[in-house]
Formats: structure tokens, sequence, C-alpha cells
């Protein structure tokens, strides 16, 4: 059905229904079960926006525009599926649901994409290695969205409420990042550790393979151990009462019903925003740390434990504070503490504010720091992820569709295509603007020109963060509370209630 509010666009109406009704919240233990299901999107980001263009550029010798270009064209590609992959499983009628069958599908396939990326055949000339990047980086993006948008999907129902939705946010951060720190610490001190020949691991060409076998295998378990143990709910969550195949015509309503949702289209160009930029920044990550920072990969782990620090409070602190204030605030307040501490901390080093790394005081305060910008972080997440979640309510209430994952799919859509862009940027930036070209292929951070690090410390502290200050207006605008959510679901309840008055239907 229709509210005063919605266009006329014919939207098709359908009839949901759950086996059985849940009578209290989803238990921490099936939260952080579910929330493993993140460490994929993490594995994901941390091969190919960390380690790919590190080993391909630095080691192998590609060109860092090429390699960009190539990952962003791949997540572009990706993005333009998301809506359908959405739509199908938003009508998908089956005994395991709308999500898990998609979920289980994805496992296997990912991780051996991922291992073959990053484990490429040794000596291939430059065109067939950047043909080889290209198939397995497309294999490796369509794989990961037949998982994460039925995934996605699943907070929304799983949470239940206004509150609920960020408590399981939160959950879900706490399980991937103790998960990944774990993950992390092994490729850091295991794989990655330093030698003779290599005191910065990460700069070992022989590590790879093993690094490839890692990440394929942990990304295809995790998929299989959080789509199995959440199983048990699938009698919880709602299917469509009759199956339904997707015209184009139908395609297009759909999406066109979600990008008119005023509050959708102020959370998705923040959203891009800071995708994009965060693209940038994720590029740069490893480049700084390993030539500005000059740190190890034991350094590497041991931020990712201060990180970790900070992750955990934030999932309670985030958890707590949308309790007490609007998400959209929460969101604001995170974003702008993280764009002080990230710009701050390489402006201190160059004026030599920052201890030296001779410092007893340099790795623990650059931890610190660390936690600090993952606790920021993490309230972002929650924050943000739960927003999208209470649009579903909101447009259900407009057009009478649960639509689940083309909202997820707009979610993923932005993370994408932002990615594409921000990931193309940042390879240009960093062979024709830093100069991490051929001349600096296989050099060691004291081997770097001064004018190198320079240039990347000032791109990645000031340049970037001044642009994450624009999306800030959008979530300032964004106008769903907790009161009207609240609202919203009861009136969607009357509607239930009438609905099975009257029997099942379904109408167009």
């Amino acid at each position: 059905m229709k509210n005063k509010n919605s266009t006329e666009s014919h939207i098709e109406s359908i009839v949901y229904a759950r086996e059985r009704e849940r009578t209290k919240p989803l238990g921490i233990s099936k939260k952080l079960i579910y929330g493993i299901g993140e460490l994929p999107y993490g594995i994901l980001n941390s091969v190919i926006g960390t380690f790919l263009m590190l080993y391909y550029v630095q080691i192998i010798g590609l060109s860092a525009s090429s390699v960009g270009l190539l990952i962003g064209l791949a997540l572009l590609l990706d993005a333009l599926t998301d809506p359908i992959l959405a739509e199908f499983s938003d009508r998908f009628r089956s005994r395991l649901g709308r999500r898990h069958a998609f979920m289980y599908l994805s496992s296997i396939p990912l991780g051996l994409s991922l291992y073959c990326l990053m484990s490429p055949p040794q000596g291939l000339e430059e065109p067939l290695m950047l043909a080889w990047i290209g198939f397995f980086l497309v294999s490796a993006r369509l794989c990961y969205t037949v998982f994460s948008i039925p995934y996605e999907a699943l907070l929304p129902e799983l949470g239940g409420d206004y509150e609920g939705r960020a408590s399981l946010a939160a959950w879900r951060r706490m399980s991937a990042w103790v998960v990944s720190t774990i993950g992390v610490g092994f490729a850091m001190l295991v794989i990655f550790a330093g030698s003779d020949a290599y005191p910065q691991g990460q700069l070992n060409p022989d590590a790879y393979p093993a690094y490839a076998l890692f990440v394929g295998l942990g990304v295809a378990t995790s998929i299989l151990v959080t789509t199995h143990f959440t199983r048990d709910q699938i009698p919880y969550l709602l299917q469509p009462q009759v199956s339904s195949s997707i015209t184009p015509q139908m395609l297009v309503n759909s999406i066109a019903s979600v990008i008119a949702n005023r509050n959708f289209q102020r959370l998705m160009c923040g959203v891009l925003l800071v995708f994009c930029v965060g693209a940038v920044a994720t590029s740069f990550d490893i480049f700084v740390f390993t030539y500005f920072w000059r740190l190890s990969s034991e350094d590497l782990f041991v931020l990712q434990v201060g990180g970790m620090f900070g992750a955990v409070p934030g999932v309670i602190i985030g958890a707590q504070l949308v309790k007490r204030f609007q998400k959209h605030h929460l969101l604001i307040c995170a974003i702008a503490a993280n764009i002080c501490l990230n710009a701050s901390l390489p402006v201190l080093r160059l004026g030599d504010v920052f201890p030296p790394n001779s410092s007893a005081f340099f790795l623990p305060l650059l931890s610190v720091t660390q936690a600090l910008v993952a606790l920021f972080s993490t309230v972002a997440g929650i924050t943000s992820i739960s927003m999208f979640a209470d649009l579903v309510d909101e447009q259900e209430l407009n057009n009478g569709r649960r639509q689940e994952a083309m909202f997820s799919a707009g979610l993923t859509f932005a993370m994408k295509a932002a990615g594409a862009l921000g990931v193309m940027i940042s390879g240009v930036v960093l062979e024709h603007f830093i100069g991490f070209d051929a001349s600096a292929v296989g050099l060691t951070p004291l081997e770097i020109e001064d004018t190198v690090l320079f240039k990347l410390a000032i791109t990645d502290a000031l340049i970037l963060n001044a642009l994450l200050v624009f999306c800030l207006p959008f979530f300032a605008r964004y106008t769903l509370s907790k009161d009207s959510v609240a609202q919203i679901q009861m009136q969607l309840a009357d509607q239930t209630r009438a609905a099975d008055s009257r029997g099942p239907e379904r109408t167009s």
C-alpha cells in the first residue's frame, strides 16, 4: 500500500510472513556469530585496498596507475550488479529463506579468487599480469556481492527495532575486530615476519603465496561459519508468500522507489564521499606506515591490537550512546573527531613534535591514537549501518515492499562506486604526484626521497581530511529519529494485523 507521500509508479506490493514470531531479542552469542560475516569485507579490503597495490607496484614493479585503474573498473562493474542481486534476493523464496542460499554459494569461489589474485604465476609479461589481476579482481568482487547483499539484508530483521539494530551492528563490529586481530597477528608475526634480508616483512616477495592461501581459507571459512550458525534464525525471517519473477520494469521501479527516499538520498551522498576519500586513504595507509612511519610488520600488528582496544569500548559506547542521542548526530561527531586525529599525526611528525622512532614513547603513542581512531570509526560504523536498516521500515510504509537487500545494495553500491573512483585516483596520485613510480620500485624507506615522503604525508593528512568535511552537511539533514522509527513500526504492525484478518493476498 502507499501513503500520501508515495509516488504513483506502480510499485508491486508483496505479502511477507514468517514461520515463527520472535519472543525475545537475539542473544549475544548469535550476534557475535553474525558479526563474523563482516570479516570477509575486512579481508577483501586488506587484500585489495592495502597489500595488492604494495605487492604489484613495489615488488612486482607494475604501474600504480594501471593497477589502480584495474581495481577501480572491477569495483565499478561489480557495483552495477548489486541492484539486480538485491531485487532477486528480496523476492527469493526457498527452504533456506531469502538470504542463506546465496551466502553459502559465494564462499568457495570467493576464497579461490582471492588466493589466485595474490598468487600470480611467475614470469608473466606485464600485459598478461594485468589481465590476471583484472580477471580475478572481477571474480572476487562479484563473488563477494553474492555474499554481502544478502548478509547485510539480514541486519534489519535480526536487529528488530531502532536500538536493537544499533546493538547488532555494535556486536558485529566487536566480533569482526576480535577475529581480524587474531588473523592480522598471524599474518604479521608469522607470514610477514621480519628477517635480515627483509626487516619490513611486508616487502618480502616470498611471503605472498602463503598470505594468498591464508586469506583464501580465511574468507571461505568465515562465510561458512556465519551462514551455517545463523540458519536457525530462518524461521523468524520474512519470506514472500508467493514466488515472483523479475522483469526489467520491476527492477527499474524498485531502484527508483529507493532512490526517491529523501533520507536515503542524504545518507547516500554523505556515504559516497566518505567511501571515496576512505578508498584513497586505505590505498595510502600501507605506504604511509611502511615509508613515512617506517614500521615493520610486527609494528603493524601492535597498531592492530591498539585498534582493537579502541574498537571494543567503541562497541559498548556506541550502543549506549544510541539510546541517548540521535544516530545521525553521533555519526557527525565521530567523523569530525577522526578528521582531527588523522590530520594531526603526520603534521606533528613533520614538525618534529611527535617522538622519533627510537623513542620509547613512539609506538605506544601511535597505538593510542590508532585506538582512538578505531573507537570513533566503530561508533560511525554502528550508526551508519543501523541508519540504513531503519530506512527499510520507512520504505515499507511508503510502498508496501520489504526491500532490505535493495537498501543494502545501496550501501554496498556506495562503497564500491566511490571506492572505484577513490582507488583509481589513489593510483594516479601515488605515481604521478607523490612519486611512487618505476624509480621507487624495491627501495627501502631510507632510500625514498624526502620530497616523496612529504607529499605522501601532506596528501594523507590534510588534503583527504579536508575533503571529508563536506560529507557532514548531508548527514545533518537526515530526519529519521528514534521516535519516528518507533511510530513507523507501530503503523506497520497495525497493517500486518489488518492483513492477517483478511488472509493472504497479493496486489500489484
